[in-house]
C-alpha cells in the first residue's frame, strides 16, 4: 500500500504530538488586505439639544472594504456636567457594538474635541479632531484618516 507524501506530512506530526499548523496571526500580524488604507467620518452630526443627552451621528468609511453607520446616545445624570461637555470613552457604535468603539475627548478649555473610532477586534483606530465643536451640529467630511494599531 502507497500513501501519499502530502497526507504523511499532515498526519504524522499530529500522531507524533506536533502541531502542522501555524498559530493565528496576532493583530499587527494580520495580512495588510484585511486593513483599511485609512477612515473616513461622513454625514457627522452631534445633536444636543437636551442638557442631559446627546445624539452622534456618522458614517465610518474603511476604505475599501465598506461603510458601516454609526449612532452613539451619550446621556448623563441631571446633578452632572451637561451633555455637551461630556467626555466619554470606548462606546460601542448602536448598530455594531462589538466592532466599532468610539470616544469622543474634549478640551473644554480648548474647545476642542478628539474623535476616536477604533475596530475593535482588529485593534486598529483612526483619530479625527474638531474645532469648536459645542458652536455646530452638523460636522464637515474627514479623512481618509491614516489607521494606527492600538
Amino acid at each position: 500500500m502507497h500513501i501519499p507524501t502530502t497526507f504523511l506530512s499532515l498526519v504524522l506530526p499530529l500522531l507524533i504530538g506536533a502541531n502542522p499548523l501555524p498559530a493565528p496571526p496576532t493583530p499587527h500580524e494580520l495580512h495588510p488586505t484585511t486593513i483599511p488604507t485609512g477612515i473616513t467620518l461622513q454625514n457627522f452630526t452631534r445633536d444636543c439639544t437636551k442638557p442631559e443627552t446627546c445624539n452622534y451621528n456618522f458614517m465610518i468609511n474603511y476604505a475599501p472594504f465598506g461603510s458601516q453607520p454609526c449612532s452613539v446616545v451619550d446621556t448623563v445624570k441631571a446633578t452632572d456636567e451637561k451633555a455637551d461637555e461630556h467626555a466619554w470613552y470606548d462606546v460601542g457604535c448602536i448598530e455594531n457594538p462589538n466592532t466599532w468603539k468610539i470616544s469622543w475627548g474634549w478640551d473644554y478649555k480648548g474647545d476642542f474635541a478628539v474623535v476616536t473610532v477604533k475596530n475593535a477586534p482588529l485593534s486598529y483606530a483612526a483619530f479625527f479632531g474638531y474645532s469648536h465643536p459645542n458652536s455646530a451640529s452638523k460636522f464637515e467630511d474627514q479623512g481618509p484618516n491614516a489607521v494606527k494599531f492600538v
